[in-house]
């Protein structure tokens, strides 16, 4: 129900204050996913601070909403996340970098490959493999 109401004023308000006020993390990643439909000035902050949260659930959202956005900025803000403890947040990271390529993409994606995860190499040799140098 939260990520309906994303797209309204009204809806808007809900989002900011359950991200304000709310503390348990299966309801913070739904109000991310919220953000991530709506617009306004509000939505890159709440985004940008969701990627710092310490929920894995909720970066994981974060990076989601920022790639279903396109926002190449807030790409570069979750560069961050290619050295999380998760490796689930890593690999979602990695692709979000890979697709939007904000500054310092490719370092990240060249850092992966030594991964102690062989999921997240494997993604770092396909995303050079499929970008030749300079893109």
């Amino acid at each position: 129900m939260i990520v309906e109401l994303g797209a309204s004023t009204a809806g808007a308000d809900v989002i900011r204050q359950l991200w304000r006020e709310e503390r348990m993390p299966s309801i913070r990643r739904w109000v991310v996913a919220a953000a991530g439909a709506a617009s306004g000035r509000w939505v890159r902050p709440l985004l940008r601070a969701a990627l710092a949260d310490p929920a894995m659930t909720v970066r994981l959202h974060a990076i989601c909403a920022i790639h279903q956005r396109g926002d190449r900025a807030l790409a570069g803000a979750a560069l961050a996340l290619a050295a999380d403890a998760s490796g689930g947040i890593r690999t979602n990271c990695l692709a979000l970098v890979a697709e939007l390529k904000p500054p310092g993409w490719r370092a990240a994606i060249v850092r992966g490959i030594d991964d102690p995860k062989d999921y997240v190499r494997k993604q770092c040799r396909r995303i050079l493999a499929a970008a030749p140098e300079g893109r």
